[in-house]
C-alpha cells in the first residue's frame, strides 16, 4: 500500500484578502499584505522553491537508495529500500501536484501549461534551462509516480 496520501492542504490564503482579519502578528500573509514582504524575506507561500528542493533531494536519493547499506540482514535491507524507494515515489508525485497547482497557467496560445518535469536530479553541469511540460505530461507523470509507489510498496512484488 502506498503511504503518501494527498491531503486537502487548505493553504489558508483567504488571509492576503482585504476582508481578512488575523491575529497572528508573524503571519506571512499579513506580513505581504502591509508591505513587509520582500525578495530577502522567505515565507510559506514560496512553493516554488519548498516543492523544487524536495523534488531535486528525492530524485537523489532515488538514484542513491540501492547504493545504501540498509540492514546487516539482506531481507530487512531490501525491505526497507523498497518502502523507502516507494513513498519517495509518492512524495515526488505529491511534490510535482503542489507545483501543479500553484505555477500551471495558459500559454500565449491558449495552451494550458505545467511546469518543468524533474525525474533525475540535476547537477551543475546539467541544462538548467528546462521548459515546461503540457499540463497533461505534468499530470501522466504524477499518476506513473503513484502507480510506481503503489507498486513497489505493494505486498508480494
Amino acid at each position: 500500500m502506498c503511504t503518501v496520501a494527498f491531503r486537502d492542504d487548505y493553504d489558508n490564503s483567504e488571509y492576503a484578502t482585504d476582508d481578512a482579519v488575523i491575529n497572528q502578528k508573524n503571519n506571512a500573509f499579513l506580513t505581504m499584505a502591509t508591505g513587509g514582504w520582500t525578495s530577502r524575506l522567505w515565507t510559506p507561500i514560496n512553493q516554488w522553491t519548498n516543492s523544487f528542493s524536495s523534488i531535486q533531494y528525492i530524485n537523489l536519493f532515488l538514484e542513491n537508495v540501492d547504493k545504501v547499506r540498509w540492514s546487516d540482514d539482506a531481507e530487512k535491507a531490501q525491505l526497507f529500500a523498497r518502502r523507502t524507494k516507494g513513498e519517495a515515489y509518492g512524495l515526488r508525485g505529491m511534490f510535482l501536484y503542489y507545483l501543479l497547482r500553484a505555477h500551471a497557467g495558459f500559454g500565449e496560445n491558449g495552451e494550458l501549461l505545467g511546469v518543468p518535469r524533474l525525474t533525475e536530479y540535476l547537477t551543475i553541469n546539467s541544462d538548467l534551462n528546462l521548459p515546461r511540460a503540457s499540463f497533461a505530461d505534468c499530470v501522466q507523470q504524477i499518476y506513473s509516480d503513484l502507480e510506481k509507489c503503489r507498486r513497489i510498496t505493494s505486498l508480494g512484488v
